[in-house]
């Protein structure tokens, strides 16, 4: 579970619905995937982010797009 002084940033990412929490401290986050939370530090975002758009380049175009 969060460190007391971590609950209110759980709290909200929870309330929001967000995908991912990026933190240096990722640790204290855990076990938040029971939440649909994805907790990450920055530079694993970064990897995280540039695989999804690698991903799209590799889509085929719809025509007139």
């Amino acid at each position: 579970m969060a460190h007391k002084k971590d609950l209110p940033i759980l709290t909200a990412a929870i309330k929001v619905k967000a995908q991912f929490l990026v933190t240096f401290n990722t640790k204290d986050f855990y076990p938040a995937e029971e939440f649909g939370l994805t907790v990450l530090a920055p530079g694993d975002l970064l990897r995280e982010v540039r695989l999804r758009l690698s991903g799209l380049a590799d889509e085929p175009r719809s025509r007139g797009i």
